[in-house]
């Protein structure tokens, strides 16, 4: 995930620094409570070492809300809880979307991209490292 991360903020992405340790158990219980996955090992490595990362309109959401400037950046539990609504994403955990797809992961730490649109599940992607390069690049476009 390093690579990708280098490249990344090469091609402008920010990434915001974690600046404490993550609540993982608590989120986690959370997500599960509200019919999401708790968050896995692959997604859990992201969040030791950044809050988020933004990217034009991409963004890896944070797992709590951040103010930034005049808006905020939802955390991925209010996230979870809009999309939870809607079948196809129960037992998942969205952690990112662009302008065309929603990125979400399973308890094992399989990785989804699905369409912004018809929220229909697209592709399973290898990796989380992979499946984060596309979430941002897309929002460079």
């Amino acid at each position: 995930m390093t690579e990708q991360i280098k490249y990344l903020q090469d091609q402008k992405a920010e990434f915001i620094p974690a600046n404490t340790i993550p609540q993982f158990e608590l989120i986690s219980t959370t997500l599960s409570d509200l019919g999401a996955c708790p968050i896995p090992d692959n997604l859990a490595r992201f969040y030791l070492a950044y809050r988020a990362a933004i990217l034009g309109d991409a963004i890896i959401f944070p797992l709590v809300d951040i103010a930034r400037g005049k808006y905020e950046i939802p955390g991925i539990i209010q996230i979870n809880r809009k999309f939870l609504a809607f079948k196809q994403f129960r037992g998942l955990t969205v952690w990112g979307r662009n302008a065309i797809y929603i990125f979400s992961v399973d308890l094992s730490g399989d990785v989804y991209i699905h369409d912004v649109l018809a929220l229909q599940r697209l592709k399973k992607y290898p990796d989380f490292a992979d499946a984060m390069t596309d979430c941002l690049m897309v929002g460079k476009v």
